[in-house]
């Protein structure tokens, strides 16, 4: 069933399917014709193949008939079938080679054996490392995660309940990937969402809801502006908004790191180090944590639960010893610039915080979305971490998925 096909095991590269095609049938496929069978496994028909590659159905159809010829096949399904098995057990932990030992250990620690890693290489020469949980026939959901948070607590249990796949893009910098620092930090942004848009076209996935969590929301709207009216719809949360007024009033310490994100990048990475390192100690963490947050009743409830502290700790701990140049790299961005560029999106935009998230200047929000489609909710007595440990909600707005409809 190709619906189920594109649903399921997609992020594969072209070199592991000529891999698991020799293996299995013993020839050798063209690059031209590894491509023909991606996008056949992916769902897509041979019209569609010719007419988004500008070449003549006769062509194509005739190098899928010598690819099944090369497999001895004489049925298109039964090879979309063997190759869809196949794939699905050889790229399940393939990505985990991408990943430095010591940062694969901490993304294991929390997401479990459910985890998938995909990573696939672009033409470029460049590749993504794109992270995802849930059921592989679940209702894809695009996280574009923030910079402390990339990843979401919720558990594979439950995301099997609902029905949602999650899919995390990581940017540059984030566990391993590498940062070019010769580029700006709004071309490293912009070649980012060329290549994941990419990606998404070839398998289908262009069409899938977007959840972007503070920072990622850069990346989102980047993302969805190369899309376009494909996108199904977008929901922002607890992304930074206030414009350059807005920012004179932010505390020093916020000012200063931009300013070195700016002029001393490398310096800041190792400062993360050892502010991985530091925040082992529970005293320095809870600290930080209240300097943060002890604003919103909300959050410090959240502070207060002592496996939820735990959660918080151990993430940031990691986050800064692994991606540290990724945390740079993303402060170096104008981050109220998507708020700009948000209007200019023709998809379903929903932007969520809490009352009590003070980052943000929800009068300027409110002025950008009067007159467009683009709809503001504040919801009241939350703040960004309490509404952040109730990700599922927010999920669940963004495929489309009513919360009425929850279980358990």
């Amino acid at each position: 069933d190709p619906d189920t096909v594109s649903k399921g095991e997609t992020l594969i590269d072209d070199a592991q399917i000529g891999r698991v095609f020799e293996l299995r049938f013993g020839e050798v496929l063209t690059s031209t014709e590894i491509r023909v069978l991606r996008s056949v496994i992916a769902g897509y028909s041979i019209k569609e193949i010719s007419t988004r590659d500008a070449v003549s159905h006769e062509t194509r159809r005739n190098q899928l008939k010598t690819i099944m010829a090369k497999a001895g096949i004489s049925r298109q399904v039964d090879l979309v079938a063997i190759m869809s098995t196949l794939l699905a057990v050889a790229v399940m932990d393939s990505g985990k080679e991408e990943i430095p030992p010591p940062a694969r250990a901490f993304l294991d620690r929390f997401h479990g054996q459910g985890l998938r890693i995909y990573s696939p290489h672009l033409a470029n020469g460049r590749r993504l490392l794109l992270l995802e949980r849930g059921p592989v026939d679940g209702c894809p959901v695009l996280h574009m995660h923030s910079s402390f948070f990339p990843v979401l607590p919720i558990d594979d249990a439950r995301l099997e309940e609902i029905g949602i796949r999650i899919v995390t893009p990581l940017r540059p910098g984030y566990f391993g990937l590498p940062v070019d620092w010769k580029m700006t930090a709004n071309d490293r942004m912009a070649a980012f969402a060329d290549d994941l848009a990419t990606i998404l076209r070839d398998f289908r996935l262009d069409n899938v809801p977007v959840y972007a969590h503070a920072h990622g929301a850069t990346a989102a709207v980047a993302l969805c502006a190369r899309l376009g009216e494909s996108v199904e719809r977008l929901l922002v949360h607890a992304a930074f908004a206030g414009g350059p007024v807005h920012e004179k009033h932010q505390e020093a310490f916020m000012r200063a790191h931009k300013g070195l994100s700016c002029r001393m990048p490398k310096m800041l990475v190792r400062a993360y180090g050892l502010l991985g390192r530091t925040m082992v100690k529970p005293d320095n963490l809870n600290q930080m944590l209240f300097k943060l947050f002890n604003h919103s009743p909300a959050d410090m409830r959240v502070l207060d639960n002592p496996d939820r502290r735990a959660w918080i700790q151990a993430l940031f701990c990691g986050i800064g010893r692994y991606s540290g140049p990724g945390i740079v790299s993303d402060s170096q961005l104008h981050l109220w610039h998507w708020v700009e560029t948000l209007e200019h999106l023709p998809i379903a935009k929903l932007l969520i915080y809490g009352s009590q998230e003070r980052h943000s200047n929800f009068d300027q929000l409110s002025r950008h979305c009067a007159g467009t489609d683009a709809e503001l909710r504040i919801v009241p007595d939350e703040g960004m971490l309490s509404m952040m440990f109730s990700c599922e909600d927010m999920l669940r707005e963004a495929a489309g998925i009513g919360i009425e409809a929850r279980t358990g």
